[in-house]
Order: structure tokens, then sequence, then C-alpha cells
């Protein structure tokens, strides 16, 4: 109980320190537009270095929630963990003018970053898609259906933001899917130390 008592905290701390310090830094930080600057590109400004330590916690936060999810989902959610650490270590390149005055352009830490971020959002979905499985053949439709109808909303709005080339209606939608995700992540960490069937 005691481990179950842990992850399902990690897992319920995990978005609140995402969003919370993500929207801090970038509320901070001179020239950042949560409109049009997806979330990583602070790591490039004053406060890059709490940014990048966000990821790093983030991530660990939902390695440590994964291990309260037994076989396929808890794996793909411990790689999306490991995607976030990795994303906070390598740096973003400049776009869509910032930072202020920097040109940009394409370095192998800048690819690797969205690379690790691309992956890292499919394993979530993998996740949303391998945790409704188990809670549909255990009889909780419910459960089953809030996890498909967050992965299915997320990709969506990944894909809208990648695509729109970083419009203000992309990144907001994108922001409210990964809020969605973390309020997943949550409520079905929380349904792991009151209902074990649903792991």
């Amino acid at each position: 109980m005691k481990l179950e008592k842990l992850t399902a905290g990690a897992a319920v701390l995990a978005g609140p320190v995402y969003l919370g310090v993500g929207l801090t830094t970038a509320l901070l930080t001179p020239g950042f537009d949560l409109s049009r600057h997806p979330l990583s590109l602070s790591t490039l400004g004053p406060l890059g270095a709490v940014q990048m330590a966000n990821f790093w916690v983030t991530g660990l936060l939902v390695v440590v929630a994964s291990l309260g999810w037994k076989r396929t989902a808890g794996w793909f959610l411990r790689l999306y963990g490991v995607a976030l650490v990795l994303a906070g270590v390598f740096l973003p390149d400049p776009v869509a003018g910032f930072p202020p005055g920097a040109e940009g352009g394409f370095s192998w830490h800048g690819m690797l970053h969205f690379a690790v971020g691309g992956v890292g959002f499919l394993f979530l979905f993998l996740s949303t898609v391998a945790m409704g499985l188990r809670q549909f053949r255990s009889g909780k439709p419910g459960w089953a259906g809030f996890g498909w109808v967050t992965g299915v909303v997320f990709l969506a709005a990944f894909a809208w933001m990648a695509g729109s080339g970083g419009s203000p209606g992309g990144i907001l939608t994108f922001w409210l899917g990964l809020a969605l995700t973390f309020v997943w992540i949550a409520t079905t960490g929380v349904s792991q130390v009151r209902a074990s069937p649903v792991q």
C-alpha cells in the first residue's frame, strides 16, 4: 500500500508541477508569448535552468507514477517520463522570434529535442490506449472511455500544433490537450489505490 500511495501521489503532483512551474517561467520570461511559443522554448530564456529542471522533475514523477501501472500501460507511461527528462537535456532551437534576436536554424540537440518529444507523446497516447483496454476488460467502460478520449484529443492537439506552424490556435489547443493528459494521469493514478483491478 505504501508503494501505491507513492505512485498515486506522484501521478497527482506531475501536472501541477509541470504546468505551474512552466506557466510561471513563461510569464516571467521577456519576449515569451504563450499563444505563439511552445513551453520548451522557455529553456532558452533567462529562466531556462528552471524549466529544464521542470522537465526533469516532472519526468521523474511520471516514471514513479508508472510503477503503479502494471504491464504495457505502465511501460508506455514510463517511457513518456523518460522522454520528458530527455527533453530537458536536449535544448530546442530558437523559433518564432524567441529568444528575441536569436537566429533560427537546426542543431543536433534541437533535432533530438523534437524527436524525443514526438516519440514521448506517442508513448503517452499508447499508454491511454493500453490502460483503456485493461479498464474495459475489468468492467470499467467509463474509465476506459475517458482514457481513450484523452489520448485522441491530445494526439489531435499535438498534430494541430505541429502542422499549424506555431499558430495561436494550435499552441493554445495543445496546452489544453496537455492539461487533460495530466488530469487523466492523476485520476488514473489515484484509482490504483482505490481499486486494484484497474491496474
